[in-house]
């Protein structure tokens, strides 16, 4: 009997601790997703989350939601989990069978960061962090990178780190502030201001975020409507002390040219012109920016001389690579490089990659090969599906990348400069310069949908498609039965099969 009361109260215990830290992690999963998305979690959300960690089914949460259990396998989970995976994880994907085992994985780091407030640092007391820079458990590699970003960011006013989507841009500068408050980098900085803008606020409401972020009052002279005194004050603080703030997701806020849409062209003037002041006015801080493509107002404004510089964000190598693998205990090491071959160095590709490797082939990379090219259209959509979209390129980049297409096809040569300009010529019928071409070709190199090599001897350029991207064309052309040699591939650019 005595057994048994002891047995009950374990039980008891155990489900009390359990439902304790439930209510921690959606607590901090609320705070991260109101910094990282811009909004709080729905109490819709909060409810499935809470019946999903008690691990219930579909049906079992169609109890006690007012939704039945198809609309929550087809709507609701798949938004949650993808809402999971971009403010909580760093990119890893979340779903129904792993999400208990990624919270609580990140739940020490989470429950222990404080609300964003200078003065209350998570890291080193030498150094006051605002925000929440992403957690960096498993970082590989980039000694390098790391050099380098920290030597231009105390040589420029801004740096815009850019890359394709999962490279490990937010990754690296976070694991530089990790750097400098445990010593291992020197560090010029004081302060250091983590925000995330994928939600794409309003430049006045960035500035007064940033300036409550750095504790700067307002004149009392001072019009709320004037949003340029508003700048000035912030200067002065980048000014009177050194801080290193990082505008982290840009990607969408700012469109170049005639990429922009009309709507957004105030918008685009207004961060410009801020970014403009932030660049040429003097002070000791510097602002960080990532994007998946070079800003060509701040490449401008570095070809004149002005204290930014745009980096640009490469694959990780092969040992850094392979040591993502090996932290998985994946078997079949001799097959390791021959797996990683496509993705070219990505991390978020090649972590989403060993994750259906361990749930679908039990870690063995030797059976994943086999079945690979099936698994290409997911892969290519989920981490790179949103910034490859060649529908929205300028006609001449896209003929580009259709005429490399047709090579693959034909023979998977490399294509030369001058072949490949002299056909483009032909196909535009001459309307095209040697300018126009270095520009577009400079464009997809910047947006990585084209790789450039260059002959050791003949010092002649030679282009090709990225592998991923161009199994991801091959695939669907096959599936298409559009695969006759010499006319051009009717690619659906928007991922869907047509």
């Amino acid at each position: 009997m005595l057994s048994a009361i002891a047995a009950t109260i374990s039980r008891l215990n155990i489900a009390s601790k359990e439902k304790m830290d439930f209510d921690i992690v959606i607590k901090s999963i609320d705070r991260q997703v109101k910094l990282k998305i811009g909004r709080s979690l729905t109490r819709k959300e909060k409810d499935f989350l809470a019946a999903a960690w008690d691990g219930r089914s579909y049906e079992q949460i169609a109890e006690i939601l007012p939704h039945s259990s198809i609309y929550l396998r087809a709507v609701v989970a798949p938004q949650v989990w993808n809402l999971l995976t971009l403010a909580i994880t760093d990119g890893v994907r979340v779903t129904k069978r792993n999400f208990r085992l990624l919270l609580e994985q990140k739940l020490e780091t989470l429950a222990d960061r404080q609300p964003e407030a200078l003065g209350k640092n998570s890291l080193n007391s030498a150094i006051k962090i605002a925000g929440r820079p992403p957690c960096v458990t498993g970082f590989q590699g980039r000694s390098r990178e790391l050099t380098e970003l920290a030597e231009l960011t105390s040589k420029n006013r801004c740096v815009v780190l850019y890359g394709e989507a999962g490279i490990g841009k937010s990754a690296l500068i976070a694991k530089l502030i990790e750097n400098f408050a445990n010593g291992s980098i020197i560090c010029q900085f004081k302060f250091v201001i983590w925000k995330t803008v994928q939600h794409q606020p309003k430049l006045k409401d960035l500035v007064n975020e940033l300036l409550d972020l750095t504790s700067t009052q307002f004149s009392k002279n001072t019009s709320e409507r004037d949003e340029q005194a508003k700048i000035s004050c912030l200067i002065k603080a980048l000014r009177e002390n050194s801080y290193f703030i990082v505008l982290d997701e840009l990607d969408g806020l700012l469109e170049d040219g005639s990429n922009a849409a009309n709507d957004r062209e105030e918008i685009n003037v207004e961060y410009n012109s801020f970014f403009r002041r932030i660049i040429e006015e003097e002070h000791s801080s510097c602002i960080i920016l990532t994007n998946s493509k070079p800003l060509k107002s701040m490449l401008k404004l570095q070809r004149s001389g002005r204290p930014c510089y745009s980096l640009k964000l490469g694959g990780l190598d092969l040992e850094a690579a392979k040591g993502i693998l090996q932290a998985a205990k994946l078997t079949d090491e001799h097959k390791w490089e021959q797996m990683l071959e496509p993705y070219l160095g990505n991390p978020s590709i090649i972590k989403l990659v060993t994750e259906k490797i361990i749930n679908y082939f039990d870690g063995s990379v030797t059976k994943f090969l086999s079945y690979k090219s099936e698994l290409i259209f997911e892969i290519y959509k989920e981490v790179l599906g949103q910034q490859y979209r060649p529908d929205r390129l300028p006609p001449l980049e896209k003929e580009i990348i259709l005429y490399l297409t047709e090579q693959v096809i034909i023979d998977n040569s490399l294509v030369g400069f001058d072949q490949l300009f002299m056909e483009l010529k032909i196909r535009c019928k001459n309307n095209i310069s040697l300018s126009n071409f270095i520009v577009a070709v400079e464009n997809l190199d910047s947006c990585s949908l084209i790789i450039i090599s260059k002959d050791r001897t003949t010092k002649e350029l030679f282009f090709t498609l990225p592998p991923l991207f161009k199994s991801y064309l091959l695939k669907k052309d096959k599936l298409q039965s559009l695969n006759r040699l010499g006319s051009k591939p009717n690619l659906d650019w928007s991922g869907s099969v047509v």
